[in-house]
Parts: structure tokens; sequence; C-alpha cells
């Protein structure tokens, strides 16, 4: 039986490339061999109920993974060094300078594309727009209400940055989701007795980039609204 279904989700993947799949199944599939005769279906779900979501799995460490019944060390050990390889993916140019929305979007979509799953990239800067770090804070399935600025905060404290592009990368997803507006407003909240500053939120689908952040402030007199020459 276990066969069967590996076979089905290859499959899948070979005909439409791995976004094809459920969160549940991408782990199968990255598990699969480190487990060649074993069914890898109640582990990979163990995963995603023990961490919330595919990207809370991306973001656990080795130790954590480990803790999962039946997880392979191995396995962990490939989970937990995924984040930073695709991180550093996006970062093999020594100082990446994101400028303006369309710098940002090339920077959030190379992430994408090496886990084309809809993702919520938080790219980390300091102030000359010099990219610190990009991570994932959501990926899988709506909704992602569970994203909180204390999130955000969190992601930018490890970075060491101050300021903030946020990027939600998906092929077929909608221009706007109600939690975009949510998280842009908490974010501001959150921000407006600490030393962050959120510069951007894009959208980025097959229909183009959409900038959330300046349609839902264009009425705002912010002068951190335009932090970048370039953006305008």
């Amino acid at each position: 039986m276990a066969e069967g279904r590996r076979r089905r989700v290859r499959e899948k993947v070979e005909k439409a490339g791995i976004q094809i799949l459920a969160d549940h199944e991408k782990l199968e599939f990255l598990i699969y061999p480190y487990l060649p005769r074993r069914d890898t279906v109640p582990i990979a779900r163990a995963l995603l109920a023990k961490f919330g979501s595919l990207s809370g799995v991306l973001n656990a460490s080795y130790e954590e993974l480990c803790s999962v019944k039946g997880m392979p060390k191995l396995a962990a050990k490939t989970l937990s060094l995924l984040k930073s390889i695709v991180s550093e993916e996006a970062l093999l140019c020594p100082k990446r300078i994101v400028k303006n929305p369309q710098t940002a979007a090339e920077t959030a979509l190379s992430a994408y594309r090496a886990i084309p799953s809809e993702s919520l990239y938080a790219l980390c800067l300091d102030k000359d727009g010099v990219l610190l770090n990009m991570l994932p804070v959501w990926q899988g399935e709506r909704p992602f209400r569970h994203v909180s600025a204390q999130d955000i905060i969190s992601v930018m404290l490890r970075a060491g940055s101050d300021f903030l592009i946020l990027a939600r990368c998906g092929a077929d997803a909608p221009l706007f989701y109600e939690e975009d507006e949510d998280l842009i407003f908490e974010i501001r909240r959150a921000f407006e007795n600490l030393s962050f500053t959120l510069w951007d939120y894009l959208v980025l689908s097959t229909d183009g980039v959409y900038n959330a952040y300046r349609d839902l402030t264009s009425d705002n007199d912010d002068p951190d609204l335009n932090p970048f020459p370039d953006y305008d």
C-alpha cells in the first residue's frame, strides 16, 4: 500500500511539479529517501500537527524535528537546513540591495521558485536597503491568521534588521486577502513604539505585482512610506 501511494505522489510531481502536492504530501516526498520501505504518512501528519504548518516544520530546529515519533535523524537534519539553503540561494550576491518593488519581487521569487508553495516572505534590510536575511513566515494553505506581528518582530531581531518588506508569492493566489490588510495594520501598530519600519507589502502572482501597502496607506503622509530614492 505504501509503495502504491509513493508511486502516485511521484507521478503527481513528475506531471505538475511539487507545488501540486498538499503540505503533508510534500513532507512525505522529502522523507521518502530516508524511509524506503515504511509508510511516511503518519510522520508527515505528525509534523504538521506539532508545528502547525509547512512553514512551521521548515522553521523547526533539528532537535524539535527529532522529537516527532519515527522521524529519521538524517531527514530531520535535511529539513532543518532547507530553510537556510533557500535563503542562501537568494543571497548569492554578497550585498543584494533592495531599492524598489522590482528588486524586492525578484528577491522573493528566487526563494519561491525553490519551494513553489504559496508563501509570505519577510525581507529583512538595513537602512541602506541591504538584504540581511529573508525567511518564509508562512507557507502552504490558507488562512495565515496565525502569523502575528510578534512573529515578524522575532524574525527581524534574529536578522539584526530594523527595516522590513513583506512579499506574498503564489502563482494562482488572489491579489488581496483580508489577512493581508489585517497583518499590515497589526504590524504598523506594533512598530509604533519600536525602532522597526515596514517599508512595503507586495503580492506577487501571475497577474503581476500588487503593492498592497501603498494601496492601503495612500492617504498617509508617513515619511517612511518612501524610504528609497528608487521607490516611487
